[in-house]
């Protein structure tokens, strides 16, 4: 019997707030501050130039790095982490999925998702209030990613779960290709999802079910295999949906959903860079919106990142210095290695995994394959 909690299963719906959030926020700057001048890009945070574990060399120009953070009010948890790497010169925007029970060694956190709630609790005990401690957090996220990824992450945004399907239905719904019957009942959460499958129009509350769905709880059982990562092509697939269905916002409909969202977000974006990044991302095409997921493979009871498959999406996608990603620069103190569990430890130096890599024109027009959703039918 599967029992979904608001606390265990908000990551899909995180994720989709988090991308509409963002982009209608600098879609509302962009049309409210027009003082601003977009000619020049934002300059990036000092420290991360000086910061020396970071990989040596000329950093290439026009290439940001953005942490998207996504948490419930119930939970200190990160139930969402996306590394963005946006390329304005040729103009190509990648979303890196961090699952969240990828292993890692921080304080006394084993999985990726807890490290904000170390970096905050530390901050409140040391007499901080809610805000500073929540920023705390972030930084205590963005330094461990930052410094064994060995990349600069320029920008942050952290948002909460609250308007997800008031945001969806203020967008006019969402169409997608609802791939299979998705049927779950949970009355002791109000949760009930009844969708057939075919091409449709989701509104708010179909959306939430449609990102939700894991398993039926009916007769002849359908679900994806290993749960999570099955929703995580699922999510790549609404993702792609949303971007298509933003780029085509009136002013008005911009306007109305920027004044739900903006409150909802907290970042080190200035007007100015929101500016700057909008004008670039309101004229990139869908298939330059590229979507993948940290490659591993579960094993001693979490997500276990494979060093040098990491390292080749990293030099793919992620490579914002001339010199190349390497085992010296990535994750030099082993901290994404559980070396207690020969399984875990087999997925880290081991070779093969597959990152799930699609772009969102692909997906607007064809789709998943079965397979590709890692559909299991019992």
């Amino acid at each position: 019997t599967m029992h979904h909690t608001r606390k265990r299963h908000p990551a899909l719906i995180l994720v989709s707030v988090l991308i509409l959030s963002l982009f209608v926020t600098i879609l509302a700057f962009l049309l409210h501050t027009p003082s601003f001048s977009s000619d020049t890009p934002p300059a990036l945070p000092a420290s991360e130039s000086q910061d020396a574990p970071m990989l040596t060399g000329t950093r290439k120009a026009g290439q940001y790095q953005f942490l998207l953070i996504g948490r419930d009010r119930a939970s200190f948890c990160t139930d969402v982490m996306m590394l963005f790497t946006y390329d304005t010169a040729a103009q190509k925007l990648t979303c890196l999925q961090l699952p969240r029970d990828t292993y890692v060694s921080y304080a006394k956190a084993t999985r990726l998702n807890a490290v904000f709630a170390q970096g905050y609790m530390a901050a409140k005990k040391s007499g901080a209030d809610a805000a500073q401690a929540e920023r705390a957090g972030v930084e205590a996220l963005r330094d461990l990613i930052s410094r064994q990824f060995g990349l600069p992450i320029d920008f942050t945004a952290l948002l909460y779960l609250d308007t997800f399907a008031s945001l969806v239905d203020q967008l006019g719904g969402v169409r997608v290709d609802v791939p299979f019957a998705m049927h779950y009942d949970d009355p002791t959460q109000n949760l009930h999802i009844h969708l057939e499958p075919g091409v449709q129009v989701l509104d708010g509350k179909a959306a939430e079910g449609f990102i939700r769905f894991r398993k039926t709880n009916q007769a002849g059982a359908v679900g994806y295999t290993m749960g999570d990562l099955g929703r995580v092509q699922v999510q790549k697939l609404f993702l792609a949906a949303l971007f298509g269905k933003i780029k085509e916002l009136t002013p008005q409909t911009a306007v109305a959903l920027a004044k739900t969202a903006i409150t909802e977000v907290t970042t080190d974006l200035s007007a100015k860079d929101c500016v700057y990044f909008a004008r670039h991302l309101l004229s990139l095409d869908s298939s330059a919106l590229t979507m993948l997921t940290l490659p591993g493979w579960m094993g001693g009871g979490a997500y276990n990142l494979s060093r040098a498959d990491t390292l080749s999406i990293l030099n793919t996608y992620f490579a914002v210095y001339e010199a190349a990603y390497t085992t010296d620069t990535f994750d030099p103190g082993l901290a994404f290695c559980n070396q207690k569990a020969k399984d875990a430890s087999a997925i880290y130096y081991g070779h093969g995994a597959d990152p799930q890599i699609f772009d969102a024109k692909s997906l607007l027009e064809n789709g998943f394959s079965d397979g590709e959703l890692a559909l299991h039918k019992h």
